[in-house]
């Protein structure tokens, strides 16, 4: 149930089920790596509305939108009754979902022995209660674990690896006075145990607690890490014993004679992760080729060893009997994997059964050697680089045709592989590169087979009008002053920004703050360019939210001037030498974006 655009498998009012040995890998939308990362609203596996007592083992389950996804459903929102409840998840691989490896709300359940590596959220356990999270594997994730409003969960056995914040555990200043289930059920977080766990290379606080109480961090190993507890607002009950902790440096948290071991060691810092804690991976950090695929080659197993080791003897009671010759469903080793390599089209999620060029990296380099279109090598001056990826079943590459690139970096190689086009800067660039694949069969996104050995053609094709942008951010006060309504933003853009860079393309999409201080809500972009272009029709791609207003040339050729969600719309334009461009745009909250790309008409 691989490579689709929803749900993999979905259980409703489903109870007493296995659900094992199953592939259900790029059940994603919402996610394409580099290029946006929104609302998922797809897993790879679904089970709610009371659904009780099944059995999930030995499953992949990688590059869902959420890995596994619980919910008691509105039932239990209504009354505060029942939930999802006694289900075993057990021995699948959730790695990679953009939001969260593993989401179990207001139900009790038991995870254990699975791997969830490079997720926003390994596990997010709102509203659970009494729930095990037993002898998991952890890494990469920005936050391992996050829990919010739990009672008497334990999180037992697990390995946590170069995450940024291993274990979050709080609860919210207040709740809906309308709502039933906190009328009717115990929603504080209290009473929650992290035993026996090994912590490695925690680049923020392995535990942060906020208004938890009787919260318990017993008997575990922290290895390097920048920071151990984070404790914000009410923590009353906090017991921090026999645990051992080899980190640079010593701190009076916990106090001595709680039984704790130190190794202050100024050598031990934490290793450094490329996730940000908003869940999206930074590309300047991310390892590059095969030091990518090596990260997530961590040792596990989906089946427990025969050896005898204190989590080993906790883990293997809870193992599913397997099934006789049962077909490993996990990924082999050497498969391209990773967010990298969730890549979404108007298709859907890419399978890799065709080959492909997917755009990478699109940036400015300095002077070098390079080899111009009649394969010459010569220095030339600072160029424009892209950088392109090919991808699909294993083969060959060849260049049948180029256009507008005026370097190359290669005109045949192997599947997988790279070819890197440089274009000249400060002039728009109307690329296109042919290539011809030989190799194994091929089935494309209309499921048009081709033999193997036949060639397939494919392509790439990239207008870039660079404009030389300064964009820059201001803040208002969203309690007093609306943008709509109010012309106090001409006055505030007048001043001093906030945050201000210089850019070739303004192409954002911002969950949270477009950088610096600007805050995530009630902020103002202002972006000013010139360029130049040959005489021509175009169209300026527009995308906004919220309000928008463009002028080209001093005269206002767009305005929107509303709170909207994200909206697009092409304007069309006769070009010809210099011009400049202004943007205004203001947010309100939530969600924005801002893109304004010069294209062919």
């Amino acid at each position: 149930f691989s490579f689709l655009s929803g749900i993999g498998v979905g259980l409703y009012r489903s109870s007493n089920n296995r659900v094992m040995y199953n592939k259900i890998d790029w059940c994603v939308r919402g996610y394409s790596h580099g290029v946006y990362n929104r609302g998922q609203d797809s897993a790879g596996i679904l089970i709610y509305e009371q659904s009780n007592d099944n059995v999930f083992a030995y499953n992949s389950v990688t590059h869902g939108g959420d890995g596994f996804f619980l919910w008691a459903g509105q039932t239990t929102m209504d009354t505060g009754k029942g939930g999802c409840n006694g289900n075993l998840v057990f021995g699948n691989d959730f790695s990679h979902a953009p939001t969260n490896g593993i989401e179990a709300t207001f139900s009790k359940n038991t995870f254990a022995n699975n791997l969830v590596l490079e997720c926003w959220h390994g596990v997010w356990g709102g509203y659970s209660w009494e729930s095990k999270v037993i002898g998991n594997t952890f890494g990469l994730n920005a936050e391992g674990i996050a829990w919010e409003h739990g009672q008497d969960n334990q999180i037992l056995y697990n390995t946590f690896d170069k995450d940024r914040v291993a274990i979050d555990v709080w609860q919210k200043d207040s709740e809906d006075p309308n709502w039933v289930y906190a009328k009717v059920r115990d929603t504080r977080s209290r009473d929650n145990t992290v035993a026996f766990n090994t912590f490695r290379d925690i680049a923020g606080p392995v535990v942060r607690i906020s208004r938890s109480f009787n919260f318990h961090f017993t008997d575990n190993q922290v290895f390097r890490t920048s920071q151990l507890f984070q404790l914000e607002k009410e923590t009353d009950g906090l017991e921090v014993v026999r645990n051992q902790f080899t980190v640079p440096y010593k701190t009076s948290f916990p106090p001595d004679g709680s039984d704790n071991t130190w190794n202050a060691d100024p050598d031990n810092t934490p290793a450094q992760t490329a996730m940000q804690g908003s869940g999206n991976l930074k590309p300047a950090e991310e390892p590059e080729g095969a030091a990518y695929l090596k990260q997530f080659q961590v040792g596990w197993s989906p089946f427990v060893s025969e050896e005898r080791s204190a989590r080993n003897d906790a883990v293997r009671p809870l193992a599913p009997p397997t099934l006789k010759d049962g077909k490993s469903p996990f990924l082999k080793p050497g498969t391209l994997r990773g967010r990298k390599y969730i890549l979404v089209d108007e298709w859907g999620p890419y399978d890799f059964q065709y080959p492909v060029l997917w755009p990478r990296s699109f940036v400015s380099v300095p002077a070098q050697t390079v080899r111009d279109s009649q394969g010459l090598e010569h220095t030339t001056g600072p160029l424009l680089e892209q950088k392109l990826e090919i991808l699909g079943p294993p083969g060959t590459w060849k260049v049948a045709k180029t256009r507008g690139a005026y370097a190359i970096s290669a005109y045949s190689g192997k599947v997988p592989g790279q070819l890197v086009l440089h274009m000249q800067p400060g002039k728009a660039n109307d690329v296109q590169v042919d290539l011809v694949y030989t190799g194994a069969a091929t089935t494309d996104y209309r499921g048009v087979r081709t033999a193997a050995g036949r060639p397939v053609a494919f392509s790439f094709s990239h207008f870039f009008a660079p404009i030389d942008w300064d964009v820059k951010w201001f803040s208002y006060d969203g309690a007093t002053q609306d943008p709509r309504t109010t012309d106090d933003w001409k006055t505030i853009i007048q001043g001093t920004p906030i945050y201000e860079i210089k850019t070739g393309e303004l192409n954002y999409a911002w969950p949270g703050s477009p950088g610096g201080k600007v805050p995530p809500d009630h902020f103002l972009t202002l972006a000013t360019g010139t360029f130049e272009i040959a005489q021509g029709n175009y169209v300026l791609d527009l995308t906004s939210d919220d309000g928008v207003r463009v002028i080209l040339d001093g005269k206002t050729i767009y305005e929107d001037w509303t709170w909207h969600g994200p909206k697009n719309v092409k304007i069309p334009l006769k070009l010809g030498g210099k011009h400049s461009i202004r943007v205004e745009h203001f947010e309100l909250d939530g969600y924005s974006t801002l893109k304004a790309v010069i294209d062919r008409k």
